[in-house]
């Protein structure tokens, strides 16, 4: 192979997928929205890009979309593979049409870039444009992680009452993976969408409870505020009688607590082997930051000097107990069992 090219380079996933794909590369290319040392600013793409180079995209889909419909009349004649990222919320919230689905409007705006490249101005190259799950494992992440920080400030979750929808989390190291499985095959995978999610199933109820146990060894005590689903229903009437858009999100956000959002059309995994189950169903605590990588790679040294020293010093989180089931019952405020009554302490997490 020639060039890979990366851009958004300070995405979680990057390191991993760094560190698996070295040796597979002759030159590996970080790119990101401000250059800095070894990280080349994105408009820079087009005078790097040689015929038959990959990009692997991991900035958000509609920021890629323009970049790439802006290269040079040469790359766009050349030949090359782009592996692009979107979200499925573009089937829970913008297709079932959410009334927070305009705050991911720039989802389907990205995508219709693309599928007009992939018709058109990039015709001579492969384009993949994977719409991922729930992705978690960075403290960055708007989802497990959210919860975490959420119920160790506050001492409890709140959930609806029909918080039974399930879920197919992904961590950032099986996102790599499938990335890389993709790359070292896309010869044999035709241009196109595909869904990803993550190797195991789980509702959104019992992955509140994993949250709970976490937060009840690490922190304090917690519990849950169940909110009936009627009544989150009658709320939605009246933020959309009175226009409280501030509150759209808030009340779509419970109100999809209870509704599947696992996606098995277009499967990647029809092109490549399934990923293995696995027991890291948990979150991460948030003491910890990733699980540790494997040895360094030399394409990992402009990461690592942006690092700070606390981020580069990364300890395995302590082991995960397997999940167990967790009634919630509505309209009461109850303990978690098994409460673990250490003193408070928290760690910093970036905003």
């Amino acid at each position: 192979m020639n060039k890979l090219h990366i851009l958004g380079a300070n995405h979680p996933s990057v390191e991993y997928l760094l560190t698996s794909l070295t040796g597979h590369f002759l030159a590996v290319n970080l790119y990101s929205r401000s250059a800095s040392i070894g990280i080349f600013s994105l408009n820079s793409l087009s005078e790097r890009f040689s015929p038959g180079d990959v990009v692997v995209s991991f900035l958000p889909i509609d920021v890629a979309a323009s970049i790439l419909s802006s290269i040079s009349p040469s790359v766009k004649c050349s030949h090359g593979s782009i592996f692009l990222l979107s979200s499925t919320s573009v089937f829970s919230k913008i297709d079932s049409k959410s009334l927070d689905s305009h705050d991911y409007e720039f989802f389907r705006r990205g995508e219709t870039v693309v599928e007009n490249l992939i018709n058109n101005d990039l015709a001579s190259f492969k384009i993949f444009v994977l719409r991922l799950p729930l992705l978690w494992g960075a403290k960055r992440d708007r989802n497990i992680h959210r919860l975490v920080d959420f119920a160790s400030r506050f001492g409890f979750i709140p959930i609806s009452s029909l918080a039974s929808g399930l879920r197919a989390p992904l961590h950032i190291s099986q996102l790599s993976s499938v990335l890389e499985s993709i790359i070292m095959s896309h010869e044999h995978i035709p241009s196109g969408f595909f869904t990803l999610m993550g190797p195991d199933v789980i509702s959104y109820k019992s992955l509140c409870c994993s949250i709970s146990r976490i937060v009840n060894k690490r922190y304090h005590p917690s519990f849950f505020v169940v909110l009936p689903h009627f009544l989150l229903k009658l709320l939605k009437i009246f933020v959309v009688t009175f226009r409280l858009k501030f509150l759209y999100g808030l009340v779509e956000k419970f109100l999809r607590q209870s509704v599947d959002l696992v996606y098995k059309k277009d499967s990647i995994f029809d092109y490549i082997s399934p990923l293995p189950s696995s027991s890291l169903l948990l979150p991460s605590l948030p003491s910890s930051l990733l699980p540790p990588l494997p040895p360094s790679s030399p394409f990992l040294r402009p990461l690592q000097l942006l690092s700070s020293p606390s981020a580069r010093q990364r300890a395995s989180p302590p082991p995960l107990a397997p999940l167990t089931s967790c009634s919630l019952l509505p309209w009461t405020f109850f303990p978690v069992p098994q409460l673990s009554r250490r003193p408070l302490s928290r760690s910093p997490l970036p905003s």
